[in-house]
């Protein structure tokens, strides 16, 4: 495996998991949402997203920071203040 390949599949597993966290939480709210439920959206096992994220708390926090950031790109792109 090359360097930075592992890193490459660490950033692509977290963009999975964040995927499937944004399409749980959309169906059952960020406290409706369990772990089992998001482990099934994803794919994987609750050992691997707790592999990836510390907790559902953590998980949170990395799906708003993802649409936060989204959002700010594209109010930078429109020359407006986020």
């Amino acid at each position: 495996m090359r360097k930075g390949a592992g890193e490459d599949f660490h950033r692509q597993r977290r963009a999975q998991i964040i995927e499937a966290a944004k399409e749980s939480f959309a169906q059952s709210g960020f406290h409706g949402a369990t772990m089992a439920e998001l482990s099934q959206q994803s794919g994987l096992s609750a050992g691997q997203l707790y592999r990836y994220f510390d907790s559902k708390d953590a998980l949170i926090d990395a799906v708003v920071r993802q649409i936060a950031g989204q959002n700010g790109t594209a109010c930078a792109r429109r020359n407006y203040s986020p």
